[in-house]
């Protein structure tokens, strides 16, 4: 992270290119300034914490250091006095402060054979690279201005998605106004569901980021955590600055979490969100949808044990359809306060698919179906799928964090098909055979190098089963490689 002062005199303004690097992911040009600004961010950051060592009790300890969403940050804390090289304090009457971060991404992806063996697809191999860079301003305490730009890309793939590579973007971009000590209005590009359940959260398991252009208030006390946002959701198209056209989209919702005194450990959400477009996307279909979602959740946790149920409910039209879609998520797990940091936990989730008998869309529809939480990420989709994962992790140092785990797939209904992450049919529906399609398990691994720099590795192996078996599936083996930097 760098605490940096302007310089309207020398701006930085880079030349990118459209000359390929050697992985023919992202613009040379940008994997140079990724080095420059990378080497300069770990020498500005280690100066400044020599420079004030011992003197770290002046800042904040819920907000002052490198986060996986970098926009939760709060860096406006440096002192005026702080040897940070570069800092802007006191402009006016006003304290500003401007923090530039910097993160980076590559990550391997390995499958074999692809959608097992479904199509003859044989072995899949593709390299992806994000870079993003972070610019937040603080004016006083209660202004802020986020600017996040973005350049991915990817190699490899048979039949990439249009979000898989854009030259350059403005990923996010919001400004927040606290117009009280604990309501915020926050209006501009930005994540939404990065708080709120499983249902609906994304993992960060593509280059692109989903995010969307919305105006969103917050409020949060010690009790009550509130979200209310109408949105329209943003992807990013290959060239500077450009957009994908997916036609008209609108969201809007209302988030509540609530703890209670007499009830400790104890949390509960609602969620309720409703959307309308004229095109769907994940998977396509005709005619222009319109859907609401409820979810209830439930959290309880002790020093030693944490639980976690959640049940959403999906109705509205598509066409001329009704929709009927459900979904759950649970997890329970037990740790050990030791060295290792053992913890035992078990996953279940589900959701239901579409019934070719009933005349209803009754798939449940993740908000990106690729990046749902729900089974086992990037292999198959979310939807007539019930999955339970018994895990245990543990660390090996402390830098190394290791979890091995079993891994089996139900049919919710033999009636409806199984689909993969990407939406291509693995199972026909009313296929014959058991329901119990996948058997398997998997390791995976995380490796903390430095303050800045994080590896992690994931290999699994599943086994077609039943209904799956019959219809000529077979294993497959895969595993994905991730270097993560942040600055």
């Amino acid at each position: 992270m760098l605490i940096l002062s302007a310089s309207p005199d020398k701006p930085f303004s880079p030349v990118f290119s459209k000359k390929r690097n050697l992985l023919g992911c992202i613009p040379a040009a940008h994997i140079f300034v990724l080095a420059l600004v990378s080497g300069l961010g770990i020498y500005q950051t280690a100066v400044a914490q020599a420079a004030y060592n011992g003197r770290l009790d002046h800042i904040p300890s819920y907000n002052s250091s490198i986060s996986t969403d970098r926009w939760e940050e709060d860096w406006h804390w440096v002192p005026k006095d702080a040897p940070f090289p570069l800092s802007i304090k006191s402009i006016g009457e006003n304290d500003l402060t401007t923090a530039i971060g910097l993160d980076f991404r590559s990550r391997v992806e390995l499958r074999n054979p692809d959608n097992f063996g479904i199509g003859n697809l044989g072995s899949a191999a593709s390299v992806s690279n994000r870079l993003l860079a972070s610019f937040d301003t603080h004016i006083g305490e209660n202004l802020r201005a986020y600017v996040q730009l973005g350049t991915w890309g990817q190699t490899g793939k048979r039949r990439p998605s249009f979000f898989d590579e854009t030259d350059l973007t403005i990923q996010r971009a919001f400004v927040d106004w606290k117009f009280s000590p604990n309501t915020m209005i926050r209006i501009g590009r930005q994540d939404l569901f990065k708080t709120s359940s499983r249902l609906l959260g994304t993992a960060d398991a593509l280059n692109y980021q989903p995010v969307y252009d919305a105006a969103v208030v917050r409020v949060l006390n010690k009790s009550l955590r509130l979200q209310a946002f109408v949105a329209r959701p943003y992807f990013a198209a290959d060239g500077y600055f450009k957009e994908t056209d997916l036609g008209n989209a609108s969201f809007s919702g209302l988030f509540i979490e609530r703890g209670f005194a007499t009830l400790p450990g104890w949390d509960f959400g609602v969620y309720g969100m409703w959307q309308e477009r004229d095109r769907v996307l994940f998977p396509r279909r005709p005619g222009a949808e319109r859907r609401g979602t409820l979810v209830g959740r439930v959290t309880w946790r002790t020093d030693h044990w944490s639980a976690s149920t959640e049940a959403g409910y999906q109705f509205g039209s598509l066409g001329m359809k009704a929709i009927s879609g459900w979904a759950f998520a649970t997890e329970a797990s037990f740790s050990l306060r030791s060295s290792r940091k053992a913890k035992w936990t078990l996953r279940v989730d589900g959701a239901s698919g579409d019934s070719g008998s009933s005349g209803k869309i009754e798939a449940w529809s993740a908000s990106a179906p690729a990046m749902a939480f729900l089974g086992r990420n990037g292999v198959n989709a979310p939807s007539n799928a019930i999955s339970v994962f018994p895990e245990v992790s543990f660390n090996e140092g402390p830098q190394l964090r290791v979890t091995v785990g079993g891994e089996f797939t139900w049919r919710a209904d033999g009636y409806d098909a199984f689909f993969s992450a990407p939406g291509a049919m693995l199972l026909q529906p009313g296929a014959p055979g058991a329901d119990l399609i996948l058997a398997g398990g998997g390791v995976q691994a995380a490796y903390t190098v430095s303050s800045n720099i994080e590896v992690r590795g994931v290999a699994f192996w599943l086994r077609p089963e039943g209904a799956f078996k019959a219809a000529s599936g077979k294993p497959q083996a895969g595993a994905t490689f991730s270097v993560i930097g942040k600055f």
